[in-house]
């Protein structure tokens, strides 16, 4: 089993999102898709999606200050309630593991062409992540779209 997989056991969990749909076992396939890939970029939205139960939308809407890292690997996302209107937010803490991927994918966003004055989290050369260059990352195929 590659490093990726090792350090993501997927768990199949009930959640309340896209992912919840797919199997344990295109969950794995999924995983080993991206493990070839150079940006840490798609590792670290599919991992996000996968272990923290946060929704795509929520997921495609976080911003790079909707991340509170920790010393001590503790890592809470911060997911704004939209539905309610009130702006009000709320923190969930997700894996350790998430951690790193979110500081190396951090590290190479500051390389993005796109990244200077923008504050979402997942970038491409143009701008925000958007849910149809998500769904290309999810379908574990390349395409220069959701570059």
């Amino acid at each position: 089993m590659n490093h990726f997989l090792v350090i993501f056991r997927v768990q199949t969990q009930c959640m309340k999102n896209f992912i919840q749909r797919l199997s344990q076992d295109k969950q794995i396939r999924l995983l080993a898709s991206l493990e070839n890939r150079k940006s840490h970029r798609d590792k670290t939205l599919v991992a996000m999606l996968l272990r923290s139960g946060i929704s795509l939308r929520d997921c495609v809407n976080m911003d790079i200050h909707d991340v509170v890292l920790y010393p001590d690997r503790k890592i809470l996302l911060r997911i704004s309630i939209a539905s309610s209107g009130s702006g009000k937010s709320h923190l969930i803490s997700a894996p350790p593991v998430l951690r790193d991927l979110v500081m190396l994918w951090l590290a190479e966003r500051c390389f993005v062409s796109s990244a200077q004055g923008e504050r979402a989290l997942f970038l491409t050369k143009k701008g925000a992540v958007s849910p149809p260059a998500v769904s290309i990352i999810l379908s574990g195929r390349e395409d220069s779209s959701a570059d």
